[in-house]
């Protein structure tokens, strides 16, 4: 098989991926604290565990919130354990920390990733330029066809800050192009005569679908509903050579990953189900964009039958047909099962680059005759507009998530210091929100409340709804600051005490704060003010405060229960060591 060309697709994505670090390191200058461009706000979530796994800390660990391990319950980040630990072993054993491996894995999956989709297409087209042009394609435009680029803000549905989606580190970058390594060996295993052979593929497949079961349950979850689409597919068409012991063998496998799986999901924090905005609903959906566009290819797929430029029996016509309809398969799966979980996950990081990939199949099969004749250099015009079009859309996403990681930048020294200093049994009070998420991606400290504490742990509804009054509580505000808040959702305020469920893109349910359950939360605010005591207002006990220098607070509040010493000052922050005031 010839690789030239798919490595230096890959070569290229890897360059597009460091792009943001690139520019952001260039922009900071003589200011760059060493902080990596992050392309996402989840990233500090997985960054804080990849850390703790590389400190030697257990795959139950409580990365925001201190104090003992292993915790009780499984949590989001224990139970997706794969991606964790492929990527925190190599680093633990190269000395690398978080921030420093996040890099690496930009440009490793980058370049796996391409050279993955580049050997599927290949096996499939015979064609190398098809098979490199159209794996350019489905990366660089696989944030169009999930409704997140530039076009998105172009035609007036808002700005987008989304760009090479799968990049997003560590899941589901990690296990990305095992996505593709088992559709290649789906593929293999149904195109192979020999017992032997099929076994080989049966097994690489089951394997790969292992991986993506602990890696990332959007992955496993879509990959699962196209084999089920794919051996219905070919139940029906391929009558004469139907692959029964193939597709026996691959049951067996997804059915050994999965007991061990539901296993660690029953013994899941009993909030997890809440802090991932699960829904029980039946909702019939018809309009997502990787929808519109998985009915675009089946729509010239039925033309192209019906004219009979492609065979509807074949092989690579099954393959195009079963990209197309999964996601009908995928964001209608609630009609069956009842529950949905955030949705829109499937569009921006696996079904959009599927589809594509339905799309390239789809033209390499019409024009496959046509494609054979192309010169060499008529191959460079797509290419220089698909490269182009790539640093266009990569430029836009890190200027518009430029800000967030000036802000990360920013925050470094006082958590370098805090690593420096501290241990994970202490509490930190950090009132600077992109500083306080990003603390624990370099400091063991565990913080009195972050963004990510609910998510990020084992810890009740009650309770950090609590631990964010304090928040409030320590900034000296009252009853009626919290009601204005509440008014104008989504803010801090409201996700911190209703959730993420007031959010359109995580739910086919979403609904608005009522009034009635505004002054519930400003009663029960009120309340807390009104029994105020040791008990409840040292628990967690604080070690360390950070002020911004920038940010006015009245810190009143604070010092009735605790004795700041100096300060000191460490970039745009004040570090302060406290201790709880005799009382």
């Amino acid at each position: 098989m010839k690789l030239r060309l798919g490595i230096l697709v890959g070569i290229f994505m890897a360059f597009l991926s460091l792009y943001p670090q690139i520019y952001f390191q260039i922009k900071r200058g003589d200011n760059y604290n060493g902080a990596t461009f992050y392309y996402d706000f989840d990233e500090s979530a997985y960054a804080s565990y990849l850390q703790a796994l590389i400190d030697g800390r257990p795959r139950k660990n409580n990365i925001y919130q201190g104090g003992e391990e292993p915790t009780k319950n499984e949590n989001l980040f224990s139970i997706q354990f794969a991606s964790a630990y492929l990527a925190a072993i190599p680093a633990r054993i190269l000395g690398l920390n978080s921030e420093t491996a996040f890099l690496a894995i930009s440009v490793l999956v980058s370049f796996f990733s391409s050279l993955a989709i580049f050997i599927f297409l290949f096996q499939i087209t015979k064609n190398e330029a098809l098979a490199a042009i159209g794996t350019l394609f489905i990366l660089i435009f696989g944030a169009n066809a999930g409704g997140a680029s530039i076009l998105k803000e172009t035609f007036g549905f808002g700005a987008s800050a989304f760009y090479l989606t799968f990049l997003r580190r560590f899941t589901p970058a990690v296990v990305f192009p095992f996505i593709f390594l088992l559709l290649s060996s789906v593929w293999m295993g149904l195109q192979s005569t020999k017992t032997q052979t099929k076994i080989l593929f049966a097994f690489l497949t089951t394997l790969c679908f292992a991986v993506l079961v602990f890696g990332y349950f959007f992955f496993w979850t879509a990959i699962l509903a196209w084999l089920v689409g794919l051996f219905c597919l070919n139940f029906l068409l391929q009558k004469e050579n139907r692959n029964w012991q193939f597709w026996l063998m691959i049951l067996v496998g997804v059915i050994l990953s999965l007991i061990p799986y539901f296993w660690l999901l029953s013994d899941r924090n009993p909030t997890t189900d809440a802090s991932q905005v699960l829904e029980h609903t039946r909702k019939i959906v018809l309009l997502r964009p990787t929808l519109i566009v998985g009915l675009f290819v089946l729509f010239i797929t039925g033309l192209a039958i019906r004219f009979k430029w492609i065979e509807l029996k074949n092989q690579t016509t099954i393959f195009i047909i079963s990209f197309a309809v999964l996601p009908i398969l995928v964001f209608n799966q609630q009609i069956i099962t009842g529950v949905s979980l955030q949705p829109m996950h499937y569009n921006m990081y696996i079904l959009n680059y599927l589809c594509l990939l339905g799309l390239v199949l789809l033209i390499g099969e019409v024009f496959k005759e046509r494609l054979t004749k192309i010169k060499p250099i008529l191959w460079l015009i797509p290419t220089f507009v698909f490269c182009l079009w790539g640093i266009i859309e990569v430029n836009y996403a890190t200027n518009y998530r430029l800000g967030y990681n000036i802000g990360r930048d920013e925050a470094i020294l006082v958590n370098r210091k805090l690593a420096e200093i501290g241990e994970k049994s202490q509490i930190t009070l950090n009132f600077d929100s992109i500083q306080g998420d990003n603390q624990p991606t370099l400091a063991p400290q565990g913080v009195l409340w972050a963004e990510h504490l609910y998510t990020g742990g084992n810890i009740s509804l009650e309770e950090h709804q609590r631990r964010y009054f304090l928040f409030l509580y320590f900034q000296n505000r009252n009853e009626k600051s919290v009601r204005q808040q509440l008014q104008f959702c989504p803010n801090q305020t409201c996700r911190a005490l209703i959730g993420w469920r007031i959010n359109p893109t995580l739910s086919y349910t979403s609904s608005k704060i009522d009034e009635a359950e505004i002054n519930s939360l400003v009663t029960k605010y009120a309340e807390f003010l009104q029994n105020i005591n040791a008990s409840n207002i040292l628990n967690p006990t604080l070690s360390f405060v950070v002020v911004p220098n920038n940010l006015q607070i009245d810190l009143t509040n604070l010092d009735r229960w605790y004795e700041k010493d100096s300060g000191e000052k460490l970039g745009n922050f004040t570090l302060y060591k406290v201790r709880p005031l005799k009382q």
